[in-house]
């Protein structure tokens, strides 16, 4: 049986804002940006090392808004994209 591989320590995070903003969030903070420079800026960070890349989106989001960011990426050949989970609370 194939093990699954160990998680990646670092990730290019992308953050979708209720406003409809978008930002790169790095050790410095978040970091605005528009579309066209949010793909540049992933592919230049993710450049031959293939870095997966986390999108986050604020909970009042329209899921559409998500998708483009999503389509963004994809129509620039941006591999290893993927959603940000937050669980709250337990069930009981």
């Amino acid at each position: 049986m194939k093990k699954a591989g160990k998680a990646p320590t670092e990730n290019i995070q992308v953050v979708v804002h209720a406003d409809s903003r978008l930002s790169i969030k790095t050790k410095s903070g978040l970091h605005p940006v528009d579309m066209p420079q949010l793909v540049n800026n992933v592919k230049t960070a993710q450049a031959g090392l293939n870095t997966p890349v986390v999108i986050a989106a604020d909970r009042d989001v329209r899921y559409e808004q998500v998708i483009d960011v999503m389509k963004a990426l994809q129509g620039a050949n941006v591999e290893r994209v993927g959603l940000a989970l937050q669980i709250e609370g337990g069930r009981q």
